[in-house]
């Protein structure tokens, strides 16, 4: 294939690829940005969330799904996994508050 040959090539299908992107951005420009300020889960306490990614291993995901879905058939209300792990890591610290007060008090 000769230079001019994979210039045209190459010329016509960065042109066809601007213009294929330059339409949604000009349809973006004409249209007046809109907000979503609705909120999809709504805290029902007043502690700040901070959003930290964890690994969990899949045994602990299976559980917590069986754990959610048993919810849900008893209640009709699917709490989230979020909501599941709030609740263990609330559990945990207490226990370890718990363990730490009365080795003080040895």
């Amino acid at each position: 294939m000769s230079q001019d040959t994979k210039k045209s090539i190459f010329s016509r299908l960065d042109t066809d690829l601007l213009r294929e992107t330059a339409r949604p951005q000009e349809a973006l420009k004409s249209q007046p940005t809109q907000l979503n300020t609705e909120r999809t889960n709504v805290q029902t306490s007043e502690r700040p969330t901070k959003r930290h990614p964890f690994d969990i291993f899949e045994d602990q995901l299976l559980s917590l799904t069986a754990i959610q879905n048993t919810i849900f058939q008893t209640t009709r209300k699917k709490p989230t996994l979020g909501s599941l792990v709030q609740t263990a890591l609330d559990e945990f610290i207490k226990k370890w508050e718990n363990v730490r007060t009365s080795e003080r008090t040895k």
